[in-house]
């Protein structure tokens, strides 16, 4: 076989296009229009929790949160003597007045037993 017969054959291979049979062509018409489909249907919402959860950090961030609120309310509630000067000193130089603060833990109601 020379060169020149070689060509002959690509030519003529070149020249038919093969075609896909009416099946083949039938599943993969059937399954785009199945993904298609699936593509357009809704995708299922997470519920509004979880967005709040994921802005906030997740666990490690939630977590942080919820101790630094418990040690918050802690220094709260048994003010240290030197942050109870502090804030008096602060509060004082900002409103140029002396300002008290309670937590309510001396209302007599919280006393009350039955």
């Amino acid at each position: 076989m020379t060169d020149d017969d070689l060509e002959a054959l690509f030519r003529r291979a070149r020249a038919a296009a093969p075609r896909p049979s009416e099946g083949l062509m039938a599943r993969v018409l059937a399954d785009a229009e199945r993904l298609r489909r699936e593509r357009l249907a809704p995708a299922p919402r997470a519920p509004a929790r979880r967005g709040w959860f994921a802005a906030l950090g997740g666990w490690p961030a939630l977590g942080t949160l919820l101790a630094s609120a418990v040690f918050g309310v802690g220094v709260g509630v048994a003010q240290p003597a030197s942050l109870a000067g502090l804030s008096g000193a602060v509060a004082g130089a900002v409103l140029g007045e002396s300002v008290t603060v309670s937590a309510g833990l001396d209302d007599p109601l919280l006393a009350w037993e039955g």
